[in-house]
């Protein structure tokens, strides 16, 4: 997922930066360029706003991912201290098992 927005992130800059070069050529070499520029303009604001919602989908994905990793960090903790508590009753059990047999009766 990491790797997908980061490949985003550069198509995006890719884009941003052919659009400023179509801009200057625009500025120094007149209509021609012009018209050029204002078609990568158009054909790049859909591709632009697809990005923009893919990163929006990535990070909400990216949020989710994080609440899952922290509820299951908490559950993980209860398990281990479930752990625990059951290790104690059977010592508790094994103590008594023990004592009631070393009684005579």
């Amino acid at each position: 997922m990491f790797i997908l927005l980061d490949s985003l992130k550069k198509w995006r800059t890719a884009l941003v930066h052919e659009e400023a070069r179509h801009r200057l050529l625009a500025s120094q070499c007149g209509d021609q360029h012009f018209a050029e520029l204002e078609k990568l303009r158009a054909e790049n604001a859909g591709r632009l706003l697809q990005i923009d919602q893919n990163f929006s989908q990535m990070e909400d994905l990216s949020e989710k991912i994080m609440d899952k990793e922290a509820e299951f960090s908490h559950l993980e903790t209860q398990f281990k201290e479930l752990e625990v508590q059951l290790e104690a009753a059977r010592k508790e059990v094994a103590s008594q098992r023990v004592f009631s047999t070393s009684r005579p009766c």
